[in-house]
């Protein structure tokens, strides 16, 4: 009985680990102001994470209550003073990731907000494309059956 529980606990243990929740805290940019940080937290492990914590120099900032599985991910900005910060990301599984920032004290450019993806109209599509050429071979196809004579039935 001993070496059967033994050999479960062997087997379960790599099986829990393998399984291990990962974040990864990713500093993207500033917003309209060098004060607002701009981040995104990613699962990066097999075991989703969820109830992310950010801390600022240590001390907790905001908590997010998420769930994000293997891939997914959301994006988030924190308003910091001047100087240099760590920002620290903390999951209730125990993943952890961090990243140094440096924000400036400065008033800052014009914000240039991120470029968004450019949204092609349906003309512009492969599907479009594809739909006009089956439309195309299911006209050839009706003017050659209405086209071609037909055999004369003397029966």
């Amino acid at each position: 009985m001993k070496k059967l529980i033994a050999a479960l606990v062997l087997f379960l243990i790599p099986l829990v680990i393998a399984q291990e929740a990962e974040i990864d805290l990713n500093h993207f940019g500033f917003g309209k102001t060098p004060q607002e940080a701009k981040f995104t937290i990613h699962s990066t492990g097999k075991a989703p994470a969820s109830n992310i914590t950010l801390y600022v120099d240590g001390k907790e900032y905001k908590t997010f209550n998420v769930y994000i599985g293997e891939g997914k991910g959301f994006e988030t900005s924190i308003t910091l003073e001047p100087g240099h910060h760590l920002i620290e990301a903390r999951s209730l599984e125990g993943a952890y990731d961090s990243v140094e920032i440096e924000v400036s004290s400065g008033t800052g450019g014009e914000y240039i907000p991120p470029k968004q993806p450019e949204d092609l109209s349906f003309a512009r599509t492969n599907t479009f494309k594809a739909l006009i050429v089956v439309l195309a071979l299911i006209l050839v196809v009706v003017v050659w059956l209405l086209t071609r004579k037909q055999a004369l039935d003397l029966s």
